[in-house]
């Protein structure tokens, strides 16, 4: 796995000791390791954590006001997807949503765009709903 800097890496050693995100753990490491698999390359990590005070800014951009993120409860993350052809990004998103069932209308695993630029992005939801649709 690689990341994109240092606040990431020490996000996702926050993810990997259990203190944060631990439901987003498992999709991470499986998507690192379909990455290796299907395209030759460890999957690079973008994000994982937005404050709150950077989700109003990204609001503002967007003209979203009030918008909330699940990056901002430790549920989702994303892959940079630059270096991926078309179908490695189809391939990645169809097995991690094969194993990882978010449920409802979203996906765990998906091509994304929140307005800043495409990536593939990882969620998971509240402990409490996975468990009541499990």
């Amino acid at each position: 796995m690689e990341f994109k800097t240092d606040r990431v890496r020490d996000e996702y050693a926050e993810v990997l000791a259990g203190r944060r995100g631990r439901l987003l753990l498992p999709v991470i490491l499986l998507a690192d390791a379909l990455s290796q698999k299907i395209a030759g390359k460890p999957a690079l990590l973008t994000m994982i954590f937005r404050t709150a005070e950077e989700q109003a800014a990204m609001n503002r951009i967007l003209g979203t006001p009030g918008a909330r993120s699940v990056h901002e409860f430790w549920r989702g993350f994303d892959v940079r997807i630059t270096c991926y052809t078309a179908d490695q990004q189809r391939e990645l998103c169809r097995r991690v949503n094969a194993v990882f069932v978010y449920g409802g209308k979203f996906k765990t695993f998906a091509v994304h765009n929140a307005g800043t630029a495409s990536h593939l992005h990882g969620q998971v939801p509240d402990a409490v709903a996975w468990g009541r649709s499990m």
